[in-house]
């Protein structure tokens, strides 16, 4: 399986999430920081917590920046310059709260969790990544629960669905597909040709 990644980077910080055979590998690295760690799929939730923020003092200071305006130009008859200082700070800092407002995917792990960003680089693409995840979470879980040390009859294969369906690997009408196709092979052996 070719390995693929997802880059999120903001001002200080890049994020790199790798897809690899076993698990992800995360890497951020910033101004200070440089971390690498590794979240194999058995401890990688089967769906991530979404958050929401917004910065609400960059809100705040935009709210008081612009009454500043109103005051100040009610005060000095908009002879001053002083106005126009608070009404751009005002601007500024509600620039500053749109372009700050996150939505996350936090993944809580077994000993950590971390978190991406729904946005960077757009939707679409970490909503892709995230389905490539969970494709390839679904075909390790397979591999892992549901290969049989010894060969064994339908009893065995019809007891490894059911461990598949019950850990939502495999949905309902793949769960009957396959207990049909056992059912109806154990059943196709069992009889006597003429």
């Amino acid at each position: 399986m070719g390995s693929q990644a997802l880059v999120q980077r903001t001002l200080f910080e890049k994020r790199t999430v790798e897809l690899q055979e076993q698990g992800l590998d995360v890497e951020v690295r910033g101004l200070r920081k440089n971390v690498f760690f590794r979240v194999p799929f058995e401890h990688l939730p089967k769906a991530p917590v979404e958050l929401n923020t917004r910065p609400l003092g960059w809100l705040t200071a935009s709210g008081a920046a612009f009454l500043f305006t109103l005051l100040t130009a009610w005060s000095t008859d908009l002879k001053t310059i002083e106005p126009l200082f608070w009404l751009s700070l005002s601007a500024l800092c509600l620039m500053a709260y749109r372009g700050q407002r996150k939505d996350l995917l936090v993944f809580h792990c077994k000993d950590f969790s971390f978190n991406l960003q729904r946005s960077r680089p757009s939707r679409e693409t970490v909503d892709a990544f995230l389905k490539s995840v969970d494709d390839a979470r679904d075909r390790f879980a397979r591999m892992r629960d549901g290969v049989l040390d010894p060969p064994a009859g339908a009893g065995a294969e019809l007891m490894r669905i059911k461990r598949l369906f019950r850990l939502g690997y495999i949905d309902a009408e793949e769960f009957e597909t396959l207990k049909e196709r056992i059912i109806g092979t154990e059943s196709d052996e069992d009889e006597i040709p003429n």
